[in-house]
């Protein structure tokens, strides 16, 4: 079987030993493993791993345990950032607890609040796993949705922080992320709030303009910055939005893609050597 690589995380909370070698997070993570290699598989494994969470996990601790699994192979793995969130709604919606505590939501979410505030530690010792976490948490934000169907606002307030992160420090990596995080959520973010995607934006010009990148990232940047004039390609371009000089293509390397039913593609992610509601389920980003 393939190998998958994954960034270790070592500044939050790690597998309890008891859980280490349990029968059902050596069971979870094989499927997790399966659905990176086969996402195809998608409907079938989401099947199987929904029945284990209803009717194996009996404590708050392995479930835990579970959703690490789940949430380090999104952060880590390329190639299952997009199904680990469809899984995450999945799992959310349709698992049946059978102990009393919080939910696999609220879990999550908790879990992710763990790594957004190790995030500016991360930045500096190993900014490669910020740039996964960051892609993970975009995907999140346009998978999980609210019983309401509607996005999250505290996925929206803290993937905001984490753009406003990266762009604190403007390696051609960290750049690329960003890019590749606003051309899937821009639109979203803007609808949901544009204050907060202004203030995001104004520092993204900023560093296009005044930042020691490549020229690739740059135009990458501008195309960004051209993308949300036009209203993220929705309507007519907002001229006070246009960058001077703004080119009006810029070649993008495509990357991973997802294909549907149908063989309808449903996301194209960069490669990795490209780039680099319930009220228990809110926390506070900030």
């Amino acid at each position: 079987m393939q190998h998958i690589q994954q960034v270790t995380n070592t500044m939050v909370p790690q597998p309890q030993m008891q859980y280490m070698c349990h029968p059902v997070v050596l069971q979870v993570n094989n499927l997790v493993v399966q659905l990176t290699l086969k996402p195809n598989r998608f409907d079938q494994i989401a099947r199987q791993l929904t029945a284990i969470f209803s009717w194996q996990v009996q404590d708050e601790f392995l479930m835990r345990e579970l959703i690490a699994v789940i949430f380090e192979q999104g952060v880590g793995e390329v190639n299952f950032r997009y199904n680990g969130a469809r899984l995450c709604q999945h799992l959310g919606k349709n698992v049946t607890q059978s102990y009393n505590g919080p939910t696999f939501r609220s879990l999550l979410l908790q879990r992710c609040q763990e790594e957004f505030e190790a995030r500016d530690m991360y930045l500096h010792s190993e900014p490669e796993r910020v740039c996964g976490y960051t892609l993970f948490m975009a995907e999140l934000f346009v998978q999980l949705v609210t019983i309401n169907g509607r996005p999250y606002d505290i996925l929206r307030g803290a993937l905001c922080h984490l753009l406003t992160t990266l762009l604190s420090r403007p390696t051609d990596p960290n750049l690329k992320c960003v890019a590749q995080v606003l051309k899937c959520t821009g639109n979203t973010l803007d609808c949901t709030n544009r204050s907060e995607m202004d203030q995001v934006m104004c520092s993204l010009k900023d560093v296009a303009m005044t930042a020691p990148v490549s020229s690739s990232t740059r135009s990458l940047l501008l195309a960004v910055i051209e993308l949300r004039a036009s209203n993220w390609g929705c309507g007519p371009p907002t001229p006070d939005e246009s960058p001077a000089n703004t080119p009006t293509h810029t070649n993008i390397p495509l990357g991973t893609v997802y294909y549907g039913p149908g063989g309808i593609i449903q996301r194209v992610e960069d490669d990795p050597e490209d780039s680099a509601s319930d009220t228990d389920d809110f926390i506070n980003y900030g």
